[in-house]
């Protein structure tokens, strides 16, 4: 790949790295001060920082980064914005018309702050889409948002799906640090989606939870949960859904860890919720998840009853299965 060195010059910086994009990529080394989102427009294009390069969003309301076809990697990059009231950080988002998709890409070690609106937006469609090694932080609306595209205004809208957060941190954003689907259940209720292993905290304080969660056979391993003794840890909706051996930290006495919920009027109901271990550190559970009466088979259970007075409110429906301290016979 060609090597890019910053120019001091936005006019310049932007040009010059659409051109890169365009080319199929460059490495980046710098401060690039952009007056335009740069957009990925062909497949298999890789932008790579060298110790740290940064993207400034200035000006413009689009996104910093917009990836918009197959095969893109992002890796090494810290996306920042200066000057701007609207913007996204980066876009995962095909042509707005019907047939089109944006697909397979890797986006690793990578920093997004300062973002007017979210920080990272997977819009439409399945995408195996794979974000490791990240930060979310400092964004005035959602940390990472994966959504049919109804939330940028798309007109044709496909439900997400095939997408992987790992080892991340996502902190002090406005909006919750994860946002996957909506509450339409019948068009914005995501697929197959994972999220391992992901720090998050201070996000959300004027809402209710840190985490909005509402798909089917999407899955929440090993994460930390913070409510900051202000929200509860996550809002999970939908069915076939595994939180397993994650950590609910200084959550709202009054909420608890988790609320399992069963959104949208003419949407998929509830079913099939797994919750397999918890550990609740900075406050003590009582309870620990509160259910909606319409919500099926929902499971709780848990090894380890430190800081858990009990696991489930008590207005839970009566087929719900939970265990505190032996393991499910």
């Amino acid at each position: 790949m060609n090597r890019l060195q910053a120019s001091g010059n936005a006019t310049t910086d932007t040009e010059r790295l659409q051109a890169a994009a365009d080319a199929g990529g460059a490495e980046l080394d710098g401060e690039f001060e952009l007056l335009q989102p740069v957009t990925l427009n062909r497949p298999w294009t890789r932008l790579e920082g060298i110790g740290g390069a940064r993207l400034i969003g200035k000006v413009h309301t689009g996104p910093v980064l917009h990836c918009r076809n197959f095969h893109q990697v992002l890796f090494g990059l810290e996306v920042d914005s200066a000057g701007r009231s609207v913007g996204i950080g980066i876009l995962k988002e095909a042509d707005d018309r019907p047939g089109q998709h944006a697909k397979i890409h890797q986006w690793q070690n990578v920093r997004v702050t300062n973002q007017p609106d979210h920080g990272i937006v997977v819009a439409g469609s399945y995408s195996a889409t794979l974000l490791s090694g990240f930060q979310i932080d400092h964004c005035g609306g959602h940390g990472l948002v994966i959504d049919n595209g109804s939330l940028i205004g798309r007109s044709v809208l496909y439900r997400p799906g095939g997408v992987k957060a790992m080892l991340g941190v996502i902190h002090d954003n406005g909006g919750y640090a994860v946002k996957c689907g909506d509450d339409n259940g019948t068009v914005n209720y995501p697929y197959r989606c994972r999220f391992e292993n992901i720090d998050t905290y201070r996000n959300n304080l004027g809402g209710e939870h840190a985490w909005w969660l509402y798909g089917i056979n999407c899955k929440i391993v090993e994460c930390g949960l913070g409510g900051d003794h202000t929200v509860a840890g996550a809002y999970v909706a939908g069915r076939s859904i595994k939180l397993e051996n994650n950590r609910y930290i200084k959550c709202r006495q009054s909420l608890g860890g988790i609320e399992i919920g069963n959104v949208g009027a003419d949407g998929i109901a509830t079913r099939g919720i797994d919750v397999d271990e918890v550990y609740c550190s900075g406050f003590v559970a009582d309870p620990f998840a509160t259910i909606h009466p319409k919500a099926r088979e929902v499971s709780i259970v848990t090894l380890n009853s430190q800081n858990i007075n009990s696991l489930v409110d008590d207005g839970a429906p009566t087929q719900i299965y939970t265990r505190v301290g032996a393991s499910r016979g």
